[in-house]
């Protein structure tokens, strides 16, 4: 029975110490960087996880239980805040006679009517 192939992951340490650490801690206890590191994500995962599905499940739960009327009153809530408040993520445009990449420009140049126009065949020319 063949066997199936393990999952790869390359890991890039962004601070050379851990590199080091990780080194010293799993030459000390005998082992693989390898299976020190996959030990140490495993620990650490189940601390992760149950907070991860905490938070998901309380965004479910959130979900089921929106109602219409909570999706109409949001409409209004939404509707009123874009009559009563400024918007602080106006955008402003750049001023009129400013085109620092050209754009403006070239869409300013005529359109030049081609030089030869093709004749569908059989037709007068």
């Amino acid at each position: 029975m063949a066997t199936q192939p393990r999952p790869v992951f390359s890991l890039r340490f962004n601070k050379p110490e851990t590199h080091r650490a990780v080194r010293v801690v799993a030459e000390h206890r005998r082992i693989s960087m390898n299976e020190f590191v996959e030990e140490a994500i495993e620990a650490h995962l189940l601390i992760e996880a149950p907070l991860v599905e905490h938070d998901l499940r309380a965004a479910i739960h959130a979900v089921q239980t929106y109602t219409d009327l909570d999706v109409e009153d949001a409409i209004q809530d939404f509707a009123h805040a874009e009559v009563t408040y400024d918007d602080l993520l106006r955008p402003e445009g750049a001023p009129p006679d400013s085109d620092p990449f050209g754009v403006r420009s070239a869409f300013e140049k005529p359109v030049s009517e081609p030089t030869s126009q093709a004749q569908p065949s059989g037709s007068p020319g």
